[in-house]
């Protein structure tokens, strides 16, 4: 393990696996913009944040399906849905590089979802593939091949998907001195028959209650700031 800095009062841990973050120069920033703001620590790794009291961990982005269903009925209580559109993309502009090393644009990549939305979101994308006679891309079109296939593979990761969330009350079933089911990064699925809701979704956040030592609220997926 190392930490990001020599000082060992910030006591940020990242497990070799994760690897070295890139120089960078942190002057005048806050530690927390450190770690989440834009080229910070967290979007640079992918990984995810964990804190107790003294120390702060990145840990490497892995998820835990623990086979737990929060239905109607049985231990969903009430429910707030949030989508968030504001980021998604829907027509990516993919650049490479001629063999002079100057900027060759591909045509534009629409998401499939294009349609289903009232606005356009576009984005100029620079990929790391150049025109090279010698090597994979001998010329222009296979350039333009390249590129249409690296920003089709960003859509289907899904930026051209809102972020969704979803607020849970929940009902804690498990008896008081029991382990608790349900863990920051636990995958559940959602059932809600009335509404027409079934999603299988990541645990972004818990409210435990330390007096009845229950689990009270979750936060799942990826729509919420909290």
């Amino acid at each position: 393990e190392h930490a990001l800095f020599a000082a060992p009062a910030h006591a940020l841990i990242i497990p070799e696996e994760i690897g070295m973050l890139a120089p960078a120069d942190y002057s005048y920033r806050s530690f927390v913009e450190i770690l989440l703001g834009k080229n910070g620590a967290l979007p640079a790794t992918g990984a995810q944040l964990f804190r107790d009291n003294f120390n702060i961990y990145l840990l490497p982005a892995k998820e835990r399906g623990a086979g737990i269903v929060i239905r109607r009925g049985k231990n969903l209580a009430g429910m707030v849905t949030n989508e968030d559109a504001s980021q998604l993309i829907l027509t990516l502009l993919p650049v490479g590089l001629d063999r002079h090393g100057e900027p060759l644009a591909a045509p534009p990549v629409h998401s499939p979802y294009r349609a289903r939305y009232p606005f356009e979101r576009v984005a100029v994308r620079q990929y790391a593939i150049q025109e090279d006679p010698e090597g994979p891309y001998p010329d222009a079109e296979y350039v333009y091949h390249a590129l249409t296939d690296a920003a089709r593979a960003e859509f289907d990761a899904g930026i051209d998907l809102p972020r969704r969330g979803m607020e849970i009350d929940y009902v804690d079933l498990q008896e008081p001195d029991a382990a608790r089911g349900v863990h920051l990064f636990d995958t559940v699925t959602v059932i809600d028959e009335l509404l027409g809701v079934r999603e299988t979704l990541r645990v972004t956040g818990t409210v435990f209650n330390a007096l009845t030592e229950r689990m009270e609220r979750l936060y799942v997926g990826d729509g919420w700031d909290e």
